[in-house]
């Protein structure tokens, strides 16, 4: 498995940077390989993202929330495939 590590710095207070990534209906504005939102609730959600011309759908589930500091997903998808 691969592992993909970033960080950014942001001109804004951490409450407010955890706002917008936590409402699933903004996703469009900041995960670039987001198509859809399918369904969600506070901790589980459904989105479309697409790879390579690729549409494929993830059940992500929240598993550990710390605001405004950390938020931790765990995502299936096609054949067995996982994120987090």
């Amino acid at each position: 498995m691969s592992d993909v590590v970033a960080s950014i710095d942001i001109a804004a207070p951490p409450e407010q940077v955890w706002d917008v990534v936590m409402d699933p209906t903004r996703l469009g504005e900041w995960v670039t390989i987001h198509r859809k939102l399918v369904s969600h609730s506070d901790s589980a959600m459904e989105q479309v993202l697409c790879i390579h011309h690729i549409n494929f759908h993830v059940n992500w589930e929240l598993v550990r929330s710390e605001k405004p500091n950390r938020a931790e997903w765990h995502g299936r998808g096609p054949a067995r495939s996982k994120a987090e």
